[in-house]
């Protein structure tokens, strides 16, 4: 049973304000996307990894891998104007480069700026998926929410936070349904579904999402508040 891992390190990181996409920031000193890859080959040796990158890092990331003595085998692409195209993009890979996909075979999707995952919680999430399928970590919300309605006035209403789940990576998939999930929708131009789960939930109402628990720690370093409570994660954590 083969295991295809996708990296998606392609975003500008716009909210963080900062020159550099985030994903190649600095934590503990090594770029942030860095860290994803190296759980994942803690965790699984033999997974084939990938990694999507902005158009204009291609030729930079060689010199990043030299720069930070970086050594882990993988593979790089150019990712899409947007997540959705960006996974399409590798799964499209990933069938080019391996004909002979085997029929269990799973794919993990993650995001790079989510550096904290565990070798055990990836194992976890692989050990689900390849019993029944997909494995979805999520956690309960502890905020408040409200639902902003489309209307004149941007009127609000209250919402139960015990309806609503908070979704993280990776999520690991069969990677034959989600890439025939993935093949059934419009990747460029798709405003409804944010995540692989939501693909996979659009095309296959009746089958539902397996959820497992996510890990508090396993946070998304997205605006600089979060890079500077991750660098002091690291060190607590580490």
């Amino acid at each position: 049973m083969s295991h295809y891992v996708l990296i998606l390190a392609a975003g500008e990181g716009s909210r963080l304000k900062s020159k550099t996409p985030k994903q190649f920031l600095e934590l503990n000193g090594l770029p942030i996307v860095m860290h994803s890859m190296i759980t994942f080959q803690h965790a699984d040796p033999d997974a084939k990894m990938y990694i999507a990158l902005p158009e204009k890092y291609i030729k930079k990331w060689p010199l990043l891998c030299k720069k930070y003595n970086f050594r882990i085998q993988h593979e790089v692409y150019s990712g899409g104007k947007n997540r959705l195209s960006s996974v399409f993009n590798g799964m499209q890979m990933i069938t080019k480069k391996n004909t002979m996909l085997q029929k269990r075979s799973i794919i993990s999707i993650h995001d790079a700026a989510r550096p904290f995952i565990s070798r055990q919680f990836i194992l976890g999430l692989m050990q689900t998926a390849y019993d029944v399928g997909i494995a979805i970590p999520g956690l309960p919300i502890k905020n408040s929410l409200r639902y902003k309605k489309q209307d004149l006035h941007n009127s609000t209403i209250s919402v139960n936070r015990n309806q609503y789940i908070a979704i993280q990576t990776p999520q690991v998939f069969c990677f034959k349904d989600i890439f025939n999930a993935y093949k059934k929708i419009d990747t460029l131009n798709n405003k409804q579904l944010f995540d692989d789960a939501s693909v996979y939930d659009n095309i296959n109402p009746s089958k539902g999402i397996n959820l497992i628990p996510g890990r508090e720690k396993n946070i998304k370093i997205t605006t600089e508040l979060d890079y500077l409570i991750a660098k002091k994660m690291y060190r607590l954590l580490k």
